[in-house]
């Protein structure tokens, strides 16, 4: 399981949450801006969203957490401990649950937005 460390160097922590609808670009785009910004990023991505990056940029992210989070580390150029790739197990909270069920139709409010932001782990 992974670790949140609040006391670190970075000037501000951003959590995006990533699904499988299409908007690679964007949501590599905004990594790559994050990382250079000097922000720590925490980063959910859906089993659906792997396959988009892979048909869309090319990019295979791997599926198992750390091996992704030591993807995007690489990949981004990010500082050690700068970005983080939760699991689905590791993510939900129910302060998330009620904000995204009531901008959503409700069917499945964690995955109907292409990206999901809060600052600072909380909303």
């Amino acid at each position: 399981m992974s670790v949140i460390d609040s006391n670190n160097q970075y000037s501000g922590q951003i959590t995006i949450g990533i699904t499988g609808a299409s908007g690679t670009p964007y949501a590599v785009e905004l990594i790559k801006q994050l990382v250079s910004s000097d922000i720590q990023v925490f980063v959910i991505i859906s089993a659906a969203a792997r396959v988009v990056f892979k048909t869309e940029a090319d990019i295979d992210v791997p599926g198992h957490p750390q091996k992704a989070t030591e993807f995007f580390t690489e990949f981004f150029n990010a500082k050690p401990n700068q970005i983080t790739v939760f699991g689905k197990d590791e993510w939900f909270f129910s302060c998330c649950f009620r904000f995204c069920s009531t901008k959503t139709n409700g069917d499945n409010p964690l995955f109907d937005w292409n990206l999901i932001f809060h600052r600072g782990g909380r909303i």
